[in-house]
């Protein structure tokens, strides 16, 4: 969290982790940014919001590192991320909505 991951084209960053309560569950998600500043095909950025998947144990572990660790369900795809994605349009400035996989 806070700290640059950087590629060939730039780099991204989250910047907040927060959750939203998404029918009778709650969903981890992160917010963060990419900068694209080194690549031929020119300059350009955007917001994003990445969900790891549905909270099934929050914070319970410390990595070696100092971050906490969680434990999801991956959201399934279709019906349910289309849901998400609506739910988020309502209050979070992005421009894309990142799931991860099964």
């Amino acid at each position: 969290m806070n700290e640059p991951v950087e590629s060939i084209s730039g780099h991204y960053e989250y910047i907040e982790e927060s959750t939203v309560k998404a029918g009778s569950r709650t969903i981890l998600y992160l917010t963060g940014f990419s900068i694209t500043d080194r690549s031929c095909c020119g300059t350009g950025g955007c917001g994003f919001i990445f969900i790891p998947g549905y909270i099934v144990k929050l914070h319970h572990h410390i990595s070696d590192t100092g971050e906490m660790i969680s434990t999801v369900e991956p959201v399934p795809a279709g019906e349910k991320q289309d849901e998400i994605k609506q739910l988020f349009q309502n209050f979070e400035l992005h421009r894309q909505i990142i799931f991860m996989d099964e």
